[in-house]
């Protein structure tokens, strides 16, 4: 029969609430069994959860050689990529220039043959709007903190 369904017959119905309580003083006896067996092994017990792991010194001094090792890993590693990302700044600054000079060029010789005969062209303004979207935008990697 399932466990937790209770028989469709009454008389095996009581008859399994009479067995189950009939088993409860077997499974005490075991329950002090398994208690006694407990205490007298507490000293075992106490003397070795209170005891020091052998190699525990040896786990301390490898965890910190780790550490040394990651930081040391981490730091050889960071000054080359902002090396490589100040470089690659540089270059497209250098290139934003270059074009921003080459389109002013073309503007200027273009203006010079362009008159109106009712007004004068002017010249193209030379402030932060006629300025490259390169020069202005700066591209850079988050530091990680180890």
């Amino acid at each position: 029969m399932p466990c937790g369904k209770l028989a469709s017959d009454p008389k095996l119905a009581c008859a399994n609430f009479v067995n189950a309580l009939e088993r409860i003083p077997k499974v005490i006896e075991s329950h002090e069994k398994e208690l006694a067996k407990a205490t007298a092994d507490i000293g075992v017990y106490t003397t070795i959860a209170n005891g020091s792991w052998k190699k525990e010194e040896e786990l301390r001094l490898l965890k910190g050689q780790v550490a040394e090792l990651d930081r040391k890993i981490a730091l050889e590693l960071v000054p080359p990529e902002t090396e490589k990302e100040e470089e690659k700044a540089k270059q497209e600054q250098d290139q934003g220039s270059a074009i921003r000079d080459t389109k002013q060029k073309e503007i200027s010789s273009s203006t010079q043959y362009m008159t109106t005969p009712q007004s004068t062209v002017s010249t193209p303004k030379s402030g932060p709007e006629d300025q490259g979207v390169m020069s202005r935008v700066v591209i850079s990697k988050p530091k990680w903190k180890i």
